[in-house]
């Protein structure tokens, strides 16, 4: 099991991927008729469906082609028109749009797994996932969001629903620009978002950076952020108060870490003057540092049983984080 705490020895970090540029030819996006295609409800995945196309319709050859296929609303049929461009691997390629009426279709790549799926998995066992997998999750996570901010785009309803794993267990965002009341979820979103105040392009970029720290706290913890709180709550718990009680607007960090990089990181996405958060640029500067505390840690353990038992422990000390007082952001 790659996502998890039992495992028979620690892989090494992928070397360098690519980072691809925005495409800025223009382009013919497909339109593929649906009508007469067999469709499999992918409840857990985006609400989507899963289609077998020919891939002639595609030219990629005769054989059919799994894709997924999600209705969108029409009024966003021009944004995501705008989004077909993008080319980076950690983003779901975007195939061909159908319109029929007044329904509109995104075909995209199918991705097996969600982030989602794995979390859920893991609390079921009780298990952790993997420092090294970990890591480069939030390596890649990082760097796909920073493609879509260099590029101007805002993806505003990042979530662990939203974060797929394709056949090589790479990250793949999912729904970008597709946010609405309906499908995000207040536990991931950023308190300005919640009360509806008006922001402009960079805001809302740190408002992406506010939800990627707490997908990321939710995998090393492996807890459901603010899980100790009522739903119907939630919302004002999320948007009053910030001003008396500012740091507890957020999941608790632990005091002490052996990746204290990681905490800094999750800081600067969570501080509670929107200006002063991080740029998903300076995150990513962030990320060699990261990766050399878990290898550190990791080389000083000689044992595959020791390493498992220390981010074990490790793991829970973050999971059993209490809401400290102001110094913990000094």
């Amino acid at each position: 099991v790659v996502f998890s705490r039992c495992f028979e020895s620690f892989p090494s970090f992928p070397v360098n991927r690519p980072v691809f540029s925005l495409a800025m030819a223009e382009e013919k996006i497909p339109v593929i008729d649906l009508s007469s295609v067999t469709k499999t409800f992918l409840g857990g995945q985006f609400s989507a469906f899963k289609c077998d196309l020919p891939g002639a319709l595609l030219n990629i050859g005769d054989a059919k082609v799994a894709v997924a296929a999600k209705k969108i609303q029409t009024s966003k049929e021009e944004k995501i028109r705008a989004l077909f461009p993008l080319r980076h691997e950690n983003l779901v390629r975007l195939i061909a749009l159908r319109q029929n009426r007044d329904e509109c279709f995104l075909i995209m790549e199918l991705c097996p797994r969600t982030l989602a799926a794995e979390l859920a998995q893991c609390r079921q066992s009780t298990e952790y996932i993997n420092p090294v997998v970990l890591v480069d999750c939030v390596c890649q996570l990082t760097e796909g969001i920073k493609y879509l901010h260099d590029n101007g785009i805002v993806h505003g309803n990042i979530k662990p629903t939203n974060i797929l794993l394709d056949a090589k267990m790479r990250v793949r965002i999912a729904d970008i620009g597709l946010r609405n009341e309906q499908n995000s979820e207040i536990r991931y979103t950023a308190p300005e978002v919640l009360r509806g105040e008006e922001m402009n392009l960079e805001q809302l970029q740190k408002c992406d950076g506010w939800s990627y720290g707490v997908v990321i706290w939710e995998m090393m913890t492996g807890r459901i952020p603010y899980g100790d709180i009522e739903e119907s709550t939630l919302r004002e718990y999320l948007t009053t108060g910030a001003e008396i009680y500012p740091f507890t607007r957020r999941p608790p960090l632990p005091a002490k870490t052996e990746i204290q990089t990681l905490v800094n990181m999750l800081h600067g996405c969570w501080m509670p003057d929107i200006k002063w958060r991080s740029s998903f640029n300076y995150l990513a500067t962030h990320l060699p540092d990261l990766k050399k505390e878990i290898i550190e840690w990791m080389d000083c353990l000689d044992e595959d049983e020791d390493r498992v038992e220390f981010w074990a422990g490790e793991c829970q000390k973050w999971a059993n984080a209490k809401h400290s007082d102001v110094s913990d952001y000094d």
